[in-house]
């Protein structure tokens, strides 16, 4: 059981493994190479997705690998507005580019949160997923499996996924059977 401190809205997913990892040294003989944090919010993540990880870690001897998703806009067209609506500093990104260069920007990727793999020693000694710029990578995932569920359009979002096939749930139905 999480003491009452982390078991709050609050608290830091990187504090709950901590504590976990903690409690499994202090309670057993068990040792890992690593842990991975996952997250319910993110119900769409396949087993494939996972083996990745794990193998971008053990091909790169990364300390992190997080879970990604391609970007649908690129930053240059991202920016602050001031309180009143004004735009200049995307406007001044957009106006240094050149000529139909949105076309030729590089894609870019941001965390979708359905999963943190560290090694277990490195998480331990860090207490972050976000110490190692060196040796983080990122494990891409499609934008269907991606899906982060907060609030009730992003159900409503995955529910519509599933029902018109974008995301294929048979790999669930021998746990439903078994639910049943």
């Amino acid at each position: 059981m999480r003491p009452p401190e982390l078991a709050t809205s609050t608290a830091a997913s990187v504090d709950v493994v901590l504590h976990a990892m903690s409690w499994i040294e202090e309670h057993t003989d068990a040792t890992y190479d690593a842990v991975m944090l996952l997250e319910p919010s993110t119900p769409f993540v396949r087993s494939l997705d996972y083996d990745n990880a794990v193998k971008i870690m053990v091909e790169y001897n990364a300390n992190v690998i997080l879970a990604m998703r391609e970007m649908e806009v690129n930053s240059a067209f991202v920016g602050p507005m001031d309180k009143q609506g004004c735009m200049g500093q995307i406007i001044g990104k957009i106006r240094g580019l050149p000529a139909n260069a949105w076309r030729e920007l590089p894609k870019e990727y941001t965390m979708n949160g359905a999963f943190y793999l560290a090694k277990w020693d490195f998480l331990k000694k860090h207490r972050s997923f976000f110490a190692d710029e060196e040796r983080t990578y990122g494990c891409v995932m499609d934008r269907y499996h991606s899906v982060d569920i907060d609030e009730v359009v992003d159900l409503r979002w995955a529910e519509f996924l599933v029902k018109n096939g974008y995301v294929d749930m048979s790999h669930w139905q021998p746990i439903r059977e078994k639910i049943k």
